[in-house]
């Protein structure tokens, strides 16, 4: 049986985070939309991959731009992405203006998913 998730992410930051991982429970997952919001009052650039549970990785965005109040649509009408059990989506952001920052900033963005799981 096949079953709607919608998993949300707040106070995404220059740490790496887990967006989304697919239960090992399941045969596959499907995310039908999944979008970023630039909560802050600054530029940020998104990095975003799928972290397969065989270690292999592949970016879905790598440093993409977000402005200020800005949103970006990673999956959704056309584009979808297939998971497989323990795969995961993981994310950070950051300052563009402030590369050698050593500080680790919080509540920059937050995500939203739409996941279908079956």
């Amino acid at each position: 049986m096949a079953t709607f998730k919608s998993p949300v992410k707040t106070n995404i930051g220059t740490d790496e985070a887990l967006m989304y991982s697919a239960p090992d429970t399941i045969d596959s997952a499907i995310v039908v939309g999944f979008t970023v919001s630039n909560t802050s009052d600054r530029l940020l650039e998104a990095t975003i991959w799928l972290q397969k549970s065989g270690g292999d990785s592949a970016h879905i965005v790598k440093n993409a731009p977000i402005t200020r109040g800005g949103t970006i649509v990673l999956s959704g009408g056309d584009q979808k992405i297939v998971m497989e059990p323990d795969d995961e989506i993981r994310v950070y952001m950051r300052d563009p203006d402030d590369l050698d920052a050593e500080e680790t900033l919080t509540g920059l963005a937050d995500g939203i998913i739409s996941v279908l799981e079956r």
